[in-house]
């Protein structure tokens, strides 16, 4: 959303374009419980049974905290950003759409169905937001 990002919450319009900038989601699976997770915003550390908590990453240890209990092993996973996450821009769910991407291919093998994905991303967004 170019205009009008958090307006949307309110029941008001946003301007909805296309930006030629891309948001990637690395995960690699780790050999013990830890969970890794280093953004431009920043890093944050955890484990399977005591997820990452940060301010700065409230939306991807969202997603991550959505996982706790359908992971065997922790992982690492790291955003890389051409856009500034800073600005808006749909960036916050654009990285959740990604981590939950990631991490169910992770635990699955497969990539998520579409519908699934749309519907854990809208309730990790609206779950941080209100």
């Amino acid at each position: 959303m170019l205009l009008g990002e958090h307006a949307v919450l309110h029941g008001r319009q946003a301007l909805v374009c296309a930006i030629n900038r891309r948001l990637r989601v690395h995960v690699t699976a780790r050999a013990d419980d830890g969970i890794e997770l280093q953004t431009d915003l920043g890093a944050a550390t955890g484990t399977l049974s005591a997820p990452p908590e940060r301010a700065e990453l409230a939306f991807l240890c969202a997603a991550v905290a959505r996982y706790r209990g359908r992971l065997e092993t922790g992982f690492r996973l790291v955003v890389t950003s051409e856009a500034d996450t800073r600005q808006g821009l749909g960036t916050s769910a654009a990285v959740v759409v990604a981590a939950l991407a990631a991490l169910e291919t992770l635990v699955t093998g497969e990539l998520p169905v579409p519908a699934r994905l749309f519907d854990a991303a809208l309730a990790v967004v609206q779950g941080v937001q209100g």
